[in-house]
């Protein structure tokens, strides 16, 4: 299997979880990844985010590859930067994007668009326990006019619900879609040339609805 790079932008509430899953499940589904992050991690950050009250003070992109390696034995590559206009034009692969301003996914997002070097494009944004995930072909252009619907103005937002303890359920979920996305795409190239939604809401006790089976 050839293996594909998965660029993660982001390695705050949303993005560090996602970047201990997907290495994870990188080596089978052949992809390799690498974080850009360029924040300190703050003492707050520990109730809603991958780091730990140890970690405080140190850069996220240098406490994130410590803890990957702790707990998997992988080795990730890690950019402690803001990414740049320069940065964002040798995107290549699958593109993640997990930030926090509907301003810098715009930038991210016009840079990528109809770029052959980037082969997928993931973005996920949360508020509480709501959160929504996009996944879809950056050079399709009915994927690309239907997500460009998503790119409200930040002034759009109405006080955005900071991730706290009660939201981590809710953001692991999201990475958990996202690394089932990541399986479907490399096991069916034909999901690549979907428009694919998800929502999670787990305002309440989420509840799956389905026909009994005898599991174990």
């Amino acid at each position: 299997m050839m293996t594909e790079k998965i660029t993660l932008i982001g390695a705050g509430s949303l993005g560090s979880f996602q970047a201990l899953l997907i290495s994870k499940i990188a080596h089978a589904i052949g992809c390799e990844i690498e974080v850009f992050d360029h924040d300190k991690v703050e003492s707050h950050n520990t109730d809603n985010q991958l780091y730990r009250l140890s970690d405080a003070g140190s850069l996220k992109a240098d406490s994130l590859k410590k803890i990957v390696y702790l707990l998997t034995e992988k080795n990730i590559k890690t950019e402690p930067v803001k990414i740049n206009q320069s940065d964002i034009l040798r995107l290549r692969g699958i593109v993640i994007v997990m930030v926090d301003s509907m301003a810098a996914r715009r930038e991210i997002f016009e840079a990528c668009k109809n770029d052959a070097s980037v082969s997928y494009y993931i973005e996920a944004r949360t508020g509480g326990n709501t959160a929504y995930v996009y996944a879809f072909n950056p050079r399709q252009q009915g994927s690309i006019s239907q997500y460009a619907q998503m790119l409200y103005s930040d002034k759009r937002v109405l006080n955005p619900a900071c991730a706290t303890i009660e939201t981590v359920p809710a953001l692991w979920a999201v990475a958990a879609a996202v690394a089932k996305i990541l399986i479907l795409i490399k096991k069916d190239d034909s999901f690549r040339d979907k428009f694919l939604e998800v929502v999670v809401n787990f305002e309440d006790l989420p509840l799956v609805k389905t026909d009994k089976k005898e599991i174990i």
